[in-house]
């Protein structure tokens, strides 16, 4: 068995870290689409629907749905036939995942895009000459 390097370890732990900002945003997009509230609503174990269904009911372009689903399902975040053509939220998770329930570790996921949205203006806060702060209003408008 081959021995992994300090070096191997420390670029899978930034390649994880990268994945799973990847999947963090996946879930801020499909608390904010309401997608899971479209999945809950059209799907379940007994009878999965597919990316058209959940399209359907959530208002959304087919073709997007279903790369988010597919996303979703390679998290183990949401379920998915053998086939892979049909999806499904586990019973236990329905309520995390709902827009108007979700538990407060689900809805941390939103941190990032809001993050994101004033990554330019905090990176000028660590300028030697850059403005002293952020105002909290920054961050929700």
């Amino acid at each position: 068995m081959e021995k992994t390097s300090g070096l191997d370890a420390f670029r899978k732990q930034i390649e994880t870290i990268a994945t799973h900002g990847v999947l963090s945003m996946s879930i801020a997009l499909g608390l904010k689409l309401k997608l899971f509230d479209a999945l809950a609503k059209v799907a379940s174990e007994e009878e999965p629907k597919g990316a058209r269904d959940v399209a359907d009911a959530a208002g959304m372009k087919e073709r997007y749905v279903q790369e988010w689903l597919n996303t979703m399902a390679c998290a183990s975040i949401i379920e998915m036939t053998e086939s892979g053509d049909r999806y499904w939220i586990p019973k236990e998770r329905i309520n995390d995942l709902s827009s108007s329930h979700s538990h407060a570790m689900v809805a941390h996921q939103l941190f990032l895009p809001i993050f994101g949205r004033v990554f330019d203006q905090i990176c000028q806060v660590f300028e030697k000459n850059g403005p002293l702060g952020k105002m909290l209003s920054c961050f929700f408008t």
